[in-house]
């Protein structure tokens, strides 16, 4: 654009703020249905068991790249308690499955605001007797939080990012203890670059 002004940039001491260079916003959030980005959130609320492990978490899908950048725990027992997050590379067998939802109502050809089908989302309190049992072929935790009784807090770990049949949980240290979770994140199709790394 200076070109068109004349040879070469204008003296820096004449102008030193005029650069060459455009800045585009489109990072920002309202952006990112043009890139087929698309947001999504999604909450669990899973009962105590009294003798297994509560957990919810989200599961990776073949076909989408999924970011899992925003998890809150929210403790609401009585007493303080324990939570960690556990990932996998293959899906556990038992939790159901359940979807999040858009956050984006322009998004998935005029769906709005409701169910996509697209973010699996999964919770269980009746397969695990312990936390070990979970992560037999996973890993972690990646973070633990302690929470006092009514506190809430968001885990400063994320993001995670998810493909194939991958999958990242939140579950407490203990059983009999009710799992109140929130993810939020975003997703788009899964690119042969994506998994080129």
């Amino acid at each position: 654009m200076h070109g068109l002004k004349g040879s070469g940039a204008p003296a820096p001491q004449i102008s030193p703020e005029i650069t060459h260079s455009i800045s585009l916003e489109n990072d920002r959030p309202e952006q990112l249905v043009h890139q087929d980005t698309h947001l999504f959130s999604g909450s669990l609320d899973v009962a105590a068991d009294a003798t297994h492990i509560s957990l919810g978490g989200v599961r990776g899908r073949p076909d989408l790249l999924t970011v899992v950048d925003t998890i809150r725990v929210a403790n609401v027992a009585a007493v303080a308690a324990t939570y960690e997050i556990r990932c996998r590379d293959t899906s556990s067998v038992g939790p159901t499955a359940t979807t999040a939802l858009n956050r984006d109502n322009r998004s998935r050809a005029g769906k709005g605001f409701g169910n996509l089908g697209s973010v699996v989302l999964i919770f269980d309190n009746t397969n695990f007797l312990t936390v070990a049992a979970y992560v037999a072929s996973g890993l972690g935790p990646w973070d633990r939080v302690t929470l006092l009784a009514g506190d809430s807090d968001e885990v400063a770990i994320a993001p995670f990012i998810l493909t194939g049949t991958a999958e990242m949980s939140v579950m407490p240290g203990d059983v009999n203890t009710r799992l109140v979770v929130s993810f939020g994140g975003y997703y788009r199709p899964l690119a042969a670059a994506d998994l080129q790394v």
